[in-house]
């Protein structure tokens, strides 16, 4: 007959573990009667005419060195995180009282003002000035381009931009007329409206580069409001 197959015995359930680990004295309580479970031992021993073994001693408590010693970890420790924030805030100090160079950064403005003031026969604070009066505060312009390419200009006037267009009719009526219209409005409108330098010589309108004078009309008309719908819209608002 084959032998019987020995079931594995029940493992616990939360509710019985729960109840041992009540029910089981803590590493606390052990340590702490030590005195007493030691005395229990020789008492049991005597009673039942046991003879303890001579090397017996009773089991102590661990010694009150460990905790000195974690005491003089955590000292030693804290005084090193000490030295640590002294040298930081020294660190702090030292760069705070070390002298900084401070380098200022001009604004486009501030640059474009130093290459006008830069250029030979740069009109001076009082002729600005003069312009402002005659203009308005908002009516006198600086464009820099690069070196040797800045203008003062102006914005275009209802009356002369009317001439101009009338003039630009006429040229176009004329027979054997081989300048473009476009080419002389925009020379007319650059006459008109830059100040500075000026009078703009013959060799301004044939040997600077070729998007100089272009650009200067598209700045010109631009502050003369000569606006496309989109830039009114954006300048629009609904009350």
């Amino acid at each position: 007959m084959a032998g019987r197959i020995r079931a594995n015995p029940p493992s616990l359930n939360a509710r019985a573990l729960q109840q041992l680990q009540a029910a089981s004295p803590s590493a606390d309580d052990i340590l702490g009667n030590l005195g007493d479970l030691n005395e229990e031992i020789e008492v049991q021993a005597a009673a039942k005419g046991i003879e303890l073994p001579q090397d017996y001693a009773p089991v102590e408590a661990p010694a009150e060195a460990v905790v000195d010693d974690l005491d003089a970890i955590n000292a030693k420790l804290e005084a090193q995180l000490a030295a640590q924030q002294e040298a930081r805030v020294a660190a702090a100090e030292t760069e705070d009282g070390a002298p900084q160079e401070v380098q200022e950064e001009l604004t486009i403005e501030d640059q474009v003002r130093n290459m006008l003031a830069e250029c030979e026969g740069a009109p001076s604070e009082r002729q600005i000035a003069a312009w402002k009066q005659q203009y308005g505060e908002s009516g006198v312009q600086v464009v820099a381009m690069g070196k040797g390419d800045v203008y003062v200009f102006t914005y275009l006037r209802r009356t002369a931009f009317q001439k101009i267009q009338q003039a630009v009719a006429k040229q176009a009526q004329i027979e054997g007329m081989q300048k473009d219209p476009e080419e002389f409005m925009m020379e007319q409108v650059l006459k008109q409206c830059i100040l500075f330098p000026r009078p703009l010589s013959l060799e301004f309108f044939y040997n600077s580069r070729s998007g100089v004078i272009p650009t200067l009309y598209s700045s010109i008309m631009l502050h003369s409001y000569h606006l496309s719908p989109q830039q009114a819209m954006v300048l629009t608002a609904q009350l």
